[in-house]
């Protein structure tokens, strides 16, 4: 088992606790490689130490490079786990939604929501929301604009018990312009021109509808800081907000991000685990043909987590151009799971299907909770082998299992493990992805922080929704749709 901070050559064995202030221990994540290596699961399927050096040096040139980066005051989502003044900010603002509202609804979409989702999933208990007297508002992140969605959530709420929280990077986005239109009505006609005290902006500081109207509206707004963008703006206000009201521990969030980030600063590979992880995932495309990449959580909590990661790692890597220009067409296609439950849906796939997977196991060691099954059942000699197993060892069981029936049938895997799950953990991975992808942008020779492949679908539905400026997008597309063949049923 490898921790992070130190993932030296040696693939395994016992390493020192890393300790904080006081000399209290402080859990950090580890990675567990492993399965990933030729020697497990063999020369074709595994990465040699042939493959390493041939990554070696440029992992190194591409820390420097991010070194120099953030002393140019790019990568801005780096400086987000410091900047103290900002988690203050919302912490306060946020002290005043708690002691005023029963129900906080955020209004976003993609990087805008995933996060929101992917904290209070990973922090507060799955049924947060019908704990009685919780001090805190309810959470509802409709990150959708399904009508019968958004519809089912209006008509349990309040309008007078309800903050709704508008989050929108470019402040353009049609579907949250279009929801905060309907919510905006909706409080307006309960609590008449009160209503204003109700809405929270999360926007672009100077430019967007969002921003002009949180200026003419007097709305209380936190900018979305420049040059980071919606999947990279967790750490900003855009997360930490909706997370402050709801009680998260958003100081600690960012304490475990930094944490992370001081260890990702070298610029050995072997020391620092964004990365090795960055190449090796670049490894199993490039030279082992495994472009789905499968991020399998072995914990509820951190499910969320899976879908954050799907964006971020598709968004940014998913690219038609590189940085040269040329038609590349990469990136890898990322796949979530859920252990134990998709052992029994997706397993077979992965152990007998196409050799083009490649897994990522979320353990935690500490769930935090402790069901034990009870002896007694000598009338059931079949269930007396669970006699006094926990869930949570029976959880851990069932994934080695399945990781052991990937070794044996030489699928490549590895495992990130989380002592527990706390907002210090959840901090620590948040950074470590973001750095860890924008590595392998850089392996890809993309950019990771643009998807132009997004912008055509929105020109077009501005178009079809009769937007001013887009007349000949919508003629284009008319004409388009006309089908030369009447392939219907």
């Amino acid at each position: 088992m490898i921790p992070l901070p130190l993932p030296t050559r040696g693939r395994g064995g016992d390493f020192p606790q890393v300790s904080g202030t006081g000399g209290q221990q402080v859990d950090i994540l580890r990675l567990d490689y492993n399965y990933l290596m030729a020697e497990a699961v063999g020369d074709d399927q595994g990465i040699r130490e042939i493959d390493l050096d041939f990554v070696r040096k440029r992992a190194g040139r591409f820390a420097r490079d991010i070194s120099r980066q953030r002393k140019a005051g790019e990568l801005a989502f780096l400086r987000l786990p410091y900047d103290r003044a900002v988690q203050d900010q919302v912490a306060a603002v946020a002290q005043n939604v708690k002691a005023r509202f029963r129900n906080l609804v955020v209004l976003g979409i993609g990087g805008s929501a995933l996060g929101t989702s992917a904290l209070q999933q990973a922090l507060h208990p799955w049924v947060y929301n019908v704990y009685p007297e919780k001090g805190c508002p309810r959470l509802f992140v409709l990150d959708n604009i399904d009508p019968r969605f958004v519809a089912d959530v209006m008509e349990v709420l309040d309008p007078s018990e309800t903050a709704v929280c508008v989050v929108s990077k470019s402040g353009s986005t049609t579907e949250t312009l279009a929801q905060y239109m309907i919510f905006k009505r909706w409080v307006e006609e309960v609590e008449g021109r009160a209503f204003k005290e109700h809405f929270f902006f999360i926007t672009d500081p100077e430019k967007g509808p969002l921003r002009e109207i949180a200026e003419k509206e007097g709305y209380v707004s936190f900018p979305v800081p420049p040059g980071v963008g919606g999947r990279f703006s967790v750490l900003s206000a855009v997360g930490l907000f909706p997370a402050a009201c709801v009680g998260l521990d958003i100081h600690g969030i960012c304490e475990g991000a930094a944490r992370m980030d001081s260890i990702c600063r070298v610029d050995s590979m072997e020391e620092n685990p964004a990365l090795l992880y960055a190449a090796l995932m670049y490894l199993m495309v490039i030279r082992k043909k495994k472009n789905i990449h499968v991020l399998l959580s072995y914990s509820n909590r951190l499910y969320g987590l899976t879908d954050w990661y799907r964006q971020l790692l598709a968004e940014s890597l998913g690219k038609r151009f590189d940085l040269d220009g040329k038609e590349v067409h990469v990136g890898p296609t990322p796949i979530k799971a859920l252990g134990v439950t998709d052992q029994h849906s997706q397993i077979q796939l992965y152990v007998e299907g196409p050799r083009d997977k490649v897994i990522t196991f979320l353990k935690v060691e500490d769930h935090g909770a402790n069901l034990v099954v009870p002896e007694g059942v000598e009338e059931h000699q079949a269930l007396k082998f669970l006699e006094g197993h926990s869930l949570g060892e029976i959880m851990e069981a069932e994934r080695v299992g399945t990781e052991f029936a990937l070794k044996k049938a030489g699928r490549p895997s590895c495992t990130i493990t989380f002592p527990r799950v706390t907002p210090f953990t959840v901090g620590q991975y948040i950074i470590l992805k973001q750095i860890a992808v924008t590595v392998m942008g850089r392996y890809f020779k993309v950019n990771p922080f643009d998807q132009p492949g997004v912008e055509e679908g929105k020109a077009a539905a501005f178009a079809l929704l009769g937007r001013e400026g887009y007349e000949e997008k919508r003629k284009e597309i008319l004409e388009g749709l006309e089908k030369d063949l009447d392939l219907r049923i």
